[in-house]
């Protein structure tokens, strides 16, 4: 198996959880180089390509200069949220495809075929994918414009992984089978990583976490892996953590009779109800 490029995009002005997520991911033996598309140059070692926003715009023109200046034959694509947690599960099958996403589980037995959150591109799929969000895409960027537009792909003779492979390849959602090569959404990293590990960026991932539900199975993850610690450092000093906040309000309206918002509240009163 030949070696693949590492690429992560991130235009926020903090960039620890990139460099998290760029550190536990080079931990897999197997990548070529590393290129960050980014407004800053951040992490040593690494290729720095500009890019001035997340725009679809700016990362259509980010991923030309990539593919002009790299030589790979594939690229995996990570995020801050969205890392390499379990690099003895690759497979050298994984790379048989043009794509392999995160699959996405709708209902029992049902996925969507992936992800680009947490995904490998053959070059060939990429210039391909440039070519065609290029000329004809404006907007915000998603993480779903491969199975969008799979028909097109599909049509020019691309091979896209099947969920029945790509479940083994990334964790999203539905039922946890077995340990995954990489995980995608910053929610699920207390069923994947150490505590340790999660620790030290523990107020970061709260403030970068804007989406109410995703944030609330963070904390619920955190309780129920046993990752105590975690969850303190969290919840701790609530007044100044807006997110945590609207998650809160948000798990009242959902679940009026939900603990946890008794819970967070007795970190930041002094008394500990929990532990």
């Amino acid at each position: 198996m030949g070696k693949i490029a590492l690429v992560i995009a991130d235009t926020y002005q903090n960039k620890n959880l990139s460099i998290f997520a760029l550190d536990k991911s080079m931990a897999w033996n197997k990548i070529s180089q590393v290129y960050t598309l980014s407004d800053i140059h951040f992490y040593p070692g690494s290729t720095h390509i500009p890019m001035a926003s997340m725009l679809t715009k700016d990362r259509i023109e980010s991923l030309k200069i990539l593919l002009n200046i790299s030589q790979e034959k594939y690229y995996l694509f990570i995020n801050w949220d969205s890392i390499v947690c379990s690099p003895a599960k690759w497979q050298d099958q994984f790379m048989a495809y043009d794509y392999i996403g995160t699959p996405l589980w709708i209902d029992e037995n049902a996925y969507l075929p992936g992800s680009q959150n947490f995904s490998i591109f053959s070059r060939n799929l990429l210039m391909e994918f440039v070519t065609l969000f290029g000329s004809s895409h404006d907007g915000n960027w998603t993480n779903h414009e491969v199975y969008m537009h799979s028909n097109h792909f599909l049509k020019l003779g691309f091979n896209l992984a099947h969920h029945s492979k790509s479940k083994h390849f990334s964790y999203e959602s539905g039922p946890i089978l077995d340990q995954t090569f990489g995980v995608s959404g910053s929610a699920n990293f207390p069923l994947f990583l150490n505590e340790s590990e999660l620790l030290p960026n523990a107020n970061e991932f709260n403030s970068r976490q804007s989406n109410p539900s995703a944030l609330l199975n963070y904390l619920k993850y955190s309780i129920e892996t046993g990752k105590f610690e975690l969850f303190k450092t969290s919840v701790e000093n609530l007044v100044n953590k807006p997110n945590l906040k609207k998650a809160i309000q948000f798990e009242l309206l959902m679940n009026p009779l939900s603990e946890l918002p008794k819970i967070i509240q007795s970190f930041n009163s002094g008394k500990n109800l929990y532990l």
